[in-house]
């Protein structure tokens, strides 16, 4: 029945016509979250019927962790430095969060579209002059990956911060993933966009990615709940709407998935980060950096499937 799971998502994936490419609220010092100890399972418990010992992926580093126990049943190259692309919107979206506190979740804060957010990278349909409730912003950054709503909230931030230095949301960005004990994850602009042909605008490795994603996901989980769809709409506030496709829709046939977001630009490849169920009371988070635009999706099925058979036998 699994392979034959496998199989038709393999099927769907290969159908899918995918195009290339208020109040201020000071963050309070946090204990480290994550220790650098190491937490894989021991070679004794991999080899055991280990589904991923022959798994080959396409992704220069990848990682597989159980939220159960906090171990990593895969990894491959998990240490290694790879550029995040938009998965640096994670992090944009818990400054900002954190920020407007519960001033979000009660719809209060309003923003406006700028010509400067309306020019980044990439059309998603937003008009100059447009005002949106923040979290309807932050779900079509986090779904659709919109470079123009990512800005649009770094913007709102340090404005209402009354900040002048346009670095300061960076510096944010960076002081959040150092508080919770990421050592590795460091950030240079707000949207994880190639800063030129050399310099990514984020990087990470794929330990410390799955790690901050179980820690969104046990802390915010409304956050991404919105992830999880394969559209999202949203209105501004003269009622003008939205329909915003997923950047991971390849990966919705997951039966239960329960969060997803992408990345891709030229110097980091095809990036992805997803949780899911594998059967009752199992959740795991699967991290994939520099696979190729469409190698992510097929890599992250493979997992999955692994994970399967990983769990059936426990």
């Amino acid at each position: 029945m699994r392979a034959f799971f496998f199989i038709s998502v393999l099927l769907f994936l290969a159908s899918l016509s995918v195009s290339g490419p208020g109040v201020w609220v000071d963050v309070a010092p946090m204990e480290p979250v994550f220790s650098t100890a190491n937490t894989a399972l021991s070679d004794g418990e991999l080899t055991k019927n280990n589904p991923f010992e022959s798994l080959a992926v396409e992704a220069e580093a990848a990682a597989v962790l159980d939220l159960s126990n906090d171990k990593f049943i895969f990894q491959k190259n998990s240490d290694l430095e790879r550029p995040l692309a938009s998965l640096t919107k994670l992090i944009t979206a818990a400054v900002i969060y954190d920020i407007g506190g519960s001033l979000l979740s009660e719809g209060a804060v309003i923003i406006p579209m700028t010509a400067d957010a309306v020019l980044q990278e990439g059309d998603d349909g937003f008009l100059v002059g447009e005002s949106f409730n923040a979290k309807d912003l932050m779900d079509s950054m986090l779904v659709r990956s919109s470079n123009d709503a990512a800005f649009a909230l770094a913007l709102w931030a340090k404005e209402n911060g009354g900040k002048p230095d346009g670095a300061w949301f960076v510096n944010e960005m960076n002081l959040f993933v150092s508080r919770l004990g990421l050592q590795k994850t460091y950030f240079l602009n707000p949207t994880g966009l190639d800063m030129d042909d050399r310099l990514s605008g984020a990087y990470g490795n794929a330990e410390e990615t799955a790690r901050l994603f179980s820690w969104i996901l046990k802390n915010h989980p409304d956050l991404i709940s919105a992830t999880s769809r394969p559209q999202i709409t949203i209105y501004s506030l003269v009622g003008k709407k939205h329909i915003f496709e997923s950047s991971a829709k390849p990966i919705m046939p997951i039966p239960e998935l329960i969060a997803a977001k992408t990345g891709y630009t030229e110097l980091a490849g095809g990036n992805l980060v997803f949780a899911y169920g594998a059967g009752p009371g199992s959740q795991f988070v699967a991290v994939i950096l520099g696979s190729s635009y469409e190698g992510r999706f097929s890599d992250a099925l493979k997992l999955y499937e692994a994970t399967l058979a990983h769990v059936k036998n426990l």
